[in-house]
């Protein structure tokens, strides 16, 4: 829909004409924000030149299609005069609304969201690496000062109902039993609680929030206490049986992850410079062992880990490219705006981080729905920093 707005933008003159003098028309930092956000296709797309299998590249390439329509998308939130705590609202009550769904499934012995036979289906994986972003989002904006905000102010109900949401997203990915966001969550209230309060801080205050923090530590290791030892004992399994992996292994969830990361690097080692392009698969490296990975029982199309991924197929050179891309993202769209767009600033510090934790344990780049939230997302707040009514 975005994309259909975008190409009206561009099609129809007064709209065209509307949108650039909102954002003070299109400039060279919007052509390279662009481009860092669709870096990602176009070079899966271009390691088809030494793929074994182009055809697996191109797919590959197609799982992030999306990433190429980023300008259209930028140019239709322009034209819509993006306001933050309106699309914060919306997002609030979305995550309180499937919050309040999990609950009444849980109470009622129903089937949760994203079961396979309810009446609405998702992968319980993608689901939560899209509420860790959203409740990222309502956790900031629920602890946004009044001077760190555009206009209009926080009121204090709308305040409450951010809060809601960031409960709710707590809820949502404590009942998808997910380990990578639910630690992700985890880390980013505890970076996000100490940017808040760290000009308060005196020596009586450090101890305290030390304390606090063992606190929340041991709380939210009860509250996941088996799925957490469960993965120590996979891991512990897994490295004490590397030399002679057998399958029992390595079809645990983390044991999986574990020989999918040694595949990769030694994928990489094998071609660092240029990787094994976009068509490298778990199941297709044999050569490096596998312990078994090949045919149905793994089938895996990525290797859970976009940093391993990047260097699998595209070796030093796309690793250096990706983080240029990820530097020069975080330096227009956190750094910069931080002192004009705190509030917008500060989500796009949480959008990079959501991503970036939920990549280095998970594939945070591969499925539709994530790409999809990440150029919306990025694209909406970039329209909210160069809109001039903002």
């Amino acid at each position: 829909m975005f994309t259909l707005v975008g190409i009206f933008c561009l099609a129809s003159p007064t709209a065209r004409a509307q949108t650039l003098a909102g954002i003070g028309g299109w400039t060279r930092q919007d052509t390279w924000v662009s481009l860092a956000v669709s870096s990602v296709f176009i070079f899966k797309l271009t390691s088809t030149l030494w793929a074994t299998t182009p055809r697996l590249a191109i797919e590959n390439a197609i799982w992030h299609i999306y990433l190429i329509t980023w300008p259209l998308v930028f140019l239709a939130l322009s034209y819509c005069k993006p306001r933050l705590h309106q699309a914060l609202t919306a997002l609030a009550w979305g995550l309180i609304l499937i919050s309040i769904w999990d609950v009444y499934a849980l109470l009622n012995n129903s089937e949760l969201i994203y079961h396979k036979g309810a009446v609405f289906t998702m992968n319980a994986g993608i689901l939560a690496e899209l509420v860790l972003l959203a409740g990222t989002w309502l956790l900031i904006a629920a602890t946004s000062s009044s001077h760190q905000t555009t206009h209009p102010a926080i009121s204090r109900q709308t305040r409450i109902l951010f809060i809601l949401a960031t409960l709710s997203a707590w809820i949502i990915l404590y009942t998808t039993d997910r380990r990578t966001e639910w630690i992700g969550f985890f880390i980013i209230t505890i970076l996000i609680g100490f940017w808040r309060i760290h000009h308060l801080l005196n020596v009586f205050r450090t101890l305290t929030l030390c304390l606090a923090l063992i606190a929340m530590g041991a709380i939210f290791f009860y509250l996941r206490q088996e799925r957490l030892l469960l993965a120590y004992n996979e891991a512990m399994l897994y490295f004490s049986q590397v030399d002679k992996t057998t399958s029992t292994t390595i079809t645990t969830a983390v044991g999986a992850r574990l020989e999918m990361y040694r595949l990769g690097i030694a994928a990489f080692l094998d071609h660092p410079i240029l990787g094994m392009s976009a068509d490298v698969r778990p199941y297709l490296l044999p050569q490096y062992g596998g312990g078994g990975l090949g045919g149905e029982q793994f089938h895996h199309r990525h290797f859970h880990s976009e940093f391993i991924q990047a260097l699998a197929e595209g070796g030093i050179v796309w690793a250096t490219t990706f983080f240029v891309a990820i530097a020069y993202f975080v330096r227009k769209l956190v750094i910069e705006p931080y002192k004009t767009h705190p509030l917008a600033s500060l989500l796009a510090f949480g959008l990079v981080a959501s991503f970036t934790l939920a990549g280095t344990l998970s594939a945070s780049l591969i499925y539709n729905q994530p790409v999809a939230a990440l150029v919306v997302f990025s694209a909406f707040l970039w329209a909210v920093i160069r809109t001039r009514h903002n």
